[in-house]
């Protein structure tokens, strides 16, 4: 009985992921914003609630189906599977009871690689990049204003933009993939509570803790992009990618032990709040100031320095 219950669920939950894929790629305005953040939802529900092989059976069956449909209406066949691996990795971690910094952590690894997995096939197969993209409207704009006797910057500033817009890519793909993630996590707490399950919630920021696997992954990223890698080349893209999530994992538990700092001191919640703000600003506008941060990070989550401070 319990067995029929399982192969029922996961067809309807099957039909919803590919009725939510059809409704996204349709385009209609709001609808397929709604699909995009509901999509993962029905691989997360029967993963978390039962288990890894029902999981596998329904991300894999559901990945092949909306993969085929994605080719022939799309072309973007690899498209599908990426919602199907976010919506898995969620659900199985929730199966397994895991942390949720633990679980949001991976999701916005996984998105991260996803988005750049992507970005690398649609430049591969279908000869599309967002810098191609940048170009030809640049250029297409600039002949506008030309054709009204208007001078509105020239081929050098247009190959400026670009050369910049290059440096950001990895870093512009890295802050998508993380507001997604954080997206996923929080309409995947509601379905939890909408269906009765328990899960572990997001602690208070100053809580934010990290494996020292992160610390190891750093330096190993670090030491790759100290080797003569070709600029654009998949290792130089791997080692910076690599260097750049880790960076960030530690910037975050420095900024978590600086907010355990103040609040073992009983500064007033106000105060921890503006000056929250005021760090992460300077660390916008000051790169020297993000390496301290995230040589605090590095030596907490090495010598754990909060546990002196925890009340």
């Amino acid at each position: 009985m319990e067995g029929n219950k399982v192969v029922s669920q996961s067809i309807l939950n099957g039909v919803i992921f590919i009725g939510l894929y059809i409704l996204f790629i349709s385009g209609i305005p709001l609808l397929n914003m709604l699909a995009l953040v509901a999509m993962p939802l029905p691989i997360v529900y029967i993963t978390a609630v039962y288990g890894l092989k029902p999981g596998i059976v329904l991300s894999s069956s559901a990945g092949i189906m909306t993969a085929l449909l994605s080719a022939l209406l799309t072309g973007l066949f690899f498209l599908p599977l990426g919602f199907v691996a976010i919506g898995f990795t969620i659900g199985y971690y929730q199966f397994k009871k895991k942390s949720a910094v633990e679980r949001l952590t991976v999701t916005i690894v996984v998105s991260f690689v996803l988005v750049a997995m992507g970005y690398v096939l649609l430049a591969l197969i279908h000869d599309v990049s967002i810098l191609k993209v940048t170009r030809e409207s640049l250029m297409e704009s600039q002949q506008l204003a030309q054709a009204f006797g208007l001078d509105v910057y020239d081929d050098a500033f247009i190959e400026t933009s670009l050369e910049m817009l290059e440096q950001l890519m990895v870093f512009l793909m890295l802050i998508f993939a993380t507001a997604y993630a954080f997206i996923m996590h929080g309409s995947s707490a509601l379905l939890f509570n909408r269906v009765g399950l328990d899960y572990n919630k997001l602690p208070p920021f100053r809580e934010w803790e990290f494996p020292k696997a992160v610390l190891i992954m750093y330096f190993l990223f670090w030491f790759l992009m100290i080797m003569p890698f070709e600029s654009g080349s998949y290792m130089g893209t791997v080692s910076d990618t690599g260097f750049y999530v880790t960076s960030i994992l530690l910037v975050l538990q420095g900024l978590s032990f600086l907010l355990t700092y103040m609040h073992f001191k009983k500064t007033h919640k106000a105060v921890r709040i503006i000056s929250m703000i005021m760090i992460v600003l300077i660390l916008l506008t000051l790169p020297l100031f993000v390496f301290v941060v995230r040589l605090m990070g590095a030596f907490d989550m090495l010598f754990r320095f909060r546990d002196r401070f925890k009340v």
